[in-house]
């Protein structure tokens, strides 16, 4: 479990990089994106589908279907990723929308897509966005009834998941199924609703409204994936056998269509495996995927299924590791699910002060886990009324494994209700004291409190090692808080 604590602090570096074939991706890597383009009344309308696919890829395939040429393209735009699903939309406004979402412009003339960057700020494309809004709501207000009008309500969904708010999003979905039952774009907004709800965990909802979608009575492009994300909502609700049973159904119906069609499944067999207690098996075909197959958009997915699977095969460090990392990257629900799995795995391990550790991560992103909180403080004993029976030197070990542990402001505390009683300790555990206290005065408020505490002790510290060991202490310190003055005075034995 100390590895835990590792993987915690070495969470701020690459925590959210995603893994995407645009980086460094082998030639043969199977293409995620799909356009199409048709021609109505001499006016091209493009359907197009991307997942954090490579810009200038999708450009040039719409260019070509297009019957058009590049001018302003640059290369390093094949690293700008987007996202989009869109159907049957006028050329210039999938340009808009593909373009304007990473800040960049482009007009049709003349047989020539120019592309070129924008000058606007990112504040400004926002602003760009919310008078879309604006403009969406002023026509469906005024011509409710319109044709278009739920194309109206379509594009305002697409904007709102755009700018990732995805309750918002989803709530225009929900309002053009509700308001717009006959239109075309139902099957589309029913599937976005369930995988928002998806998004946030709502397990329940999601697979009402897959079910839902199954349950149309008009033919539509989305039933084999409202399946699969069906199975995997079944699968989150603990019916292991059924989610097995019809991704197995879903498999002997037809093929996947493409790679992450293929890892999705897997990842639904994943899931059910891990929870009828076939860990190790799970972990070897997830292995196997990831191998093979590569990651998703990120890593996200992947870790959750990690953590479940090695939960599962009894692995309750490499499981809270996994858990730890994912809510990092997981939202609402999800990432109160996975920290509380963390510090629960680091609980029944017996490293209250791991568990204490995820604890205080999640608080200071907006979580609260009191329960398992008040357990870990119960068995560290952390509460001075549960102290008494303590030694000063237990109590001194425990607040040296406080600070080691990043525990900083528990362990001032713990420094600070045993500092009265150090005079009965002996030379060895003093200079315990005082080298802890520095060190974690130094963390919790600044060097100079550090150096202040040291100026009042070293006079008390008769053997010379010891004093020497405090004065490089103070020139560690003041070396670390950028004064290297002070330091070299400190190595000169004055502070």
């Amino acid at each position: 479990m100390k590895l835990l604590l590792a993987a915690v602090l070495a969470l701020g570096v690459g925590a959210n990089q995603d893994s995407s074939p645009a980086d460094g991706a082998p030639a043969s890597a199977v293409t995620r994106w799909s356009v199409k383009v048709e021609r109505e009344d001499g006016e091209a309308f493009v359907t197009v589908r991307a997942d954090q696919d490579p810009l200038l890829d999708v450009l040039r395939e719409i260019a070509a279907q297009a019957e058009l040429s590049i001018d302003g393209a640059d290369a390093s735009w094949r690293r700008t990723l987007v996202s989009a699903d869109l159907r049957r939309r006028p050329l210039r406004q999938v340009l808009a929308f593909l373009l304007g979402s990473v800040g960049l412009r482009g007009e049709v003339r003349q047989g020539a897509l120019h592309l070129r960057e924008s000058m606007e700020l990112a504040e400004s494309v926002d602003s760009l966005r919310e008078a879309a809004m604006a403009s969406y709501l002023r026509v469906l207000r005024d011509f409710p009834e319109h044709p278009l009008a739920d194309d109206a309500v379509h594009s305002q969904a697409l904007i709102e998941e755009q700018r990732e708010r995805y309750a918002a999003a989803r709530a225009n979905y929900e309002s053009l199924i509700e308001r717009y039952p006959s239109s075309e774009l139902v099957p589309q907004s029913m599937f976005k609703s369930g995988t928002l709800l998806m998004r946030e965990g709502a397990w329940q909802d999601a697979a009402q409204r897959l079910s839902d979608l199954l349950r149309l009575e008009r033919e539509h492009e989305f039933e084999p994936r409202a399946r699969l994300e069906l199975a995997f909502c079944v699968a989150e609700l603990g019916n292991f056998e059924r989610a097995l049973y019809m991704v197995d159904a879903l498999e002997s119906i037809e093929e996947a269509v493409d790679v992450d069609d293929e890892r999705r499944r897997a990842h639904v067999r994943i899931k059910a495996l891990a929870g009828l207690g076939q860990g190790r098996e799970a972990l070897a075909l997830l292995d196997e995927v990831d191998r093979r197959l590569g990651f998703a958009t990120t890593k996200r997915e992947s870790l959750a299924l990690r953590a479940s699977a090695s939960e599962s095969a009894g692995l309750r460090d490499e499981a809270a590791r996994a858990w730890l990392s994912y809510g990092r990257l997981a939202d609402g629900a999800e990432r109160a699910k996975a920290y509380s799995r963390a510090a629960r795995l680091a609980l029944d391990s017996g490293d209250e002060l791991a568990a204490l550790f995820v604890a205080q991560l999640a608080k200071r992103e907006g979580l609260e886990l009191p329960e398992l909180t008040r357990e870990a403080r119960q068995r560290l004993a952390l509460d001075e009324a549960d102290l008494a029976s303590a030694t000063t030197v237990q109590r001194l070990a425990r607040a040296e494994r406080l600070y080691s542990s990043g525990l900083r402001g528990e362990a001032l505390k713990a420094l600070q209700a045993i500092e009265p009683l150090t005079p009965a300790l002996s030379p060895e555990d003093q200079l315990r004291f005082q080298r802890v206290y520095a060190q974690t005065l130094a963390a919790e408020l600044d060097v100079d409190a550090a150096i202040s505490f040291l100026r009042t002790a070293l006079p008390t510290v008769q053997d010379p090692q010891a004093r020497k060991e405090l004065y490089l202490l103070a020139a560690d310190l003041l070396e670390q808080a950028g004064r290297v003055a002070d330091a070299i005075e400190a190595y000169r034995g004055k502070i």
